[in-house]
């Protein structure tokens, strides 16, 4: 289980079970929190995830307290910092957020808040600067799984030049940024369509989900789909202006076709070779 990305708040973190769990979950990724009421055993434990390579962040006080875990969860809110999620939703394309809650979005922008019949108002934020959903890099990198979730929210890692795919060789990005544009010229339920204009061999990438059902040519002729970025797509292309097509055509759906067809067939054999009255 990996828990990269996320956080974790942990009460009694400074020492005993609590220490260990603090630990553990700093182990797996997590960015974690600690509330204690001893200040030497939770500075001792954040040291200790830090030393490791870990975040951690500790303030003092009474898990019995409301305003001593509301203060303390703020802090670590803080302190953490939310870049990975808001870096991860710049990456998909992802304009505003919908949430019932505040925690761990600061680097959004809240633009309003509706009172209902939750307990908690519906917030709107929208996300700064989010990357177009169709656009061109030059360079791309090669990770998957979990190596690729470090990748993707390492800051080193620039979206806007590259792209993360699961296999294959790395190109180093040109020192033309970007190689080149696209934009979606249609788009209905099972297909999309794009133009793409490259000064140099590039990388087209959608943010739209990947699925092993979709299929990709340019200019008519059959391609490679990427998956990028973990959960996109992607197609590489000559410089050039292009047509990239993507249509969805699962192979559940072509063998399902194809047997209602032999059905079909032997029905009509069937009727054809049946006696006559």
């Amino acid at each position: 289980m990996s828990l990269l990305g996320g956080s974790a708040f942990v009460t009694g973190g400074g020492s005993g079970i609590g220490r260990a769990i603090a630990q553990a979950l700093a182990a797996q990724g997590a960015a974690v929190g600690i509330l204690d009421l001893l200040p030497d055993g939770g500075k001792d434990a954040v040291a200790a995830i830090t030393s490791s390579g870990g975040r951690a962040t500790f303030a003092q006080g009474d898990v019995s307290r409301w305003d001593d875990v509301d203060r303390a969860v703020g802090s670590a809110v803080r302190e953490l910092g939310p870049e990975a999620q808001v870096r991860l939703l710049r990456l998909g394309a992802i304009s505003h957020a919908v949430t019932l809650h505040a925690e761990g979005l600061e680097g959004l922008v809240p633009l309003r808040t509706w009172e209902t019949l939750l307990v908690d108002p519906v917030r709107v934020f929208r996300v700064p600067d989010p990357f177009p959903r169709a656009r061109v890099v030059g360079g791309a990198r090669v990770a998957d799984g979990i190596e690729g979730l470090e990748v993707l929210i390492d800051p080193g890692f620039d979206p806007a030049r590259e792209v993360l795919v699961p296999t294959g060789s790395g190109v180093a990005p040109p020192p033309v940024t970007p190689p080149g544009t696209a934009r979606i010229v249609e788009e209905r339920s099972d297909r999309i369509a794009l133009e793409a204009d490259l000064r140099a061999p590039a990388f087209v990438v959608l943010a739209d989900a990947f699925d092993p059902g979709w299929r990709a040519t340019l200019d008519g002729t059959p391609v490679a789909l990427l998956r990028a970025n973990l959960a996109f797509r992607a197609v590489r292309a000559p410089a050039g202006h292009h047509r990239i097509e993507m249509v969805y055509r699962p192979r559940a759906i072509a063998a399902g076709l194809a047997l209602s067809a032999i059905a079909l067939l032997a029905t009509l054999v069937l009727l054809l070779r049946a006696p006559r009255p």
